[in-house]
């Protein structure tokens, strides 16, 4: 409904920037330079130090959901296009406890599915 629409928009603002959420996201789907790229620099793999990402005990249960659904990914010839949500709503209705937070986790799913795929299409440097 309509109401309900505004309702979550409202929540979404509430709630601030989804900076942490991104940066999960991000850490887990961000291309890795190759051993043959690293070389050229006189590094090797073991050198390189990856990047943790950091989330706010607030955002575990999303960051549990997305990472539960990395097998899930609907693809076709150009990559990745989106995370199969047929497989998202059972554990949505698992994991929350009201519909109110069945909304605001389907909100993050759907904010670290977009930096994901945004992480997946950037072309190398």
């Amino acid at each position: 409904s309509d109401l309900g629409h505004c309702q979550r928009l409202l929540r979404r603002r509430q709630r601030g920037p989804r900076k942490k959420l991104r940066s999960v996201a991000r850490a887990m789907f961000e291309r890795q330079a190759s051993a043959a790229e690293l070389a050229a620099f006189g590094l090797r793999p073991e050198d390189y130090a990856h990047e943790v990402a950091l989330y706010w005990p607030d955002t575990e249960r999303a960051v549990q959901l997305f990472a539960r659904l990395q097998t899930q990914w609907r693809a076709g010839s150009g990559g990745a296009f989106g995370l199969d949500y047929l497989a998202a709503y059972p554990l949505l209705d698992r994991m929350a406890q009201d519909d109110a937070e069945w909304e605001s986790l389907l909100d993050d799913l759907r904010v670290m599915e977009d930096e994901a795929l945004a992480a997946m299409h950037e072309k190398p440097d």
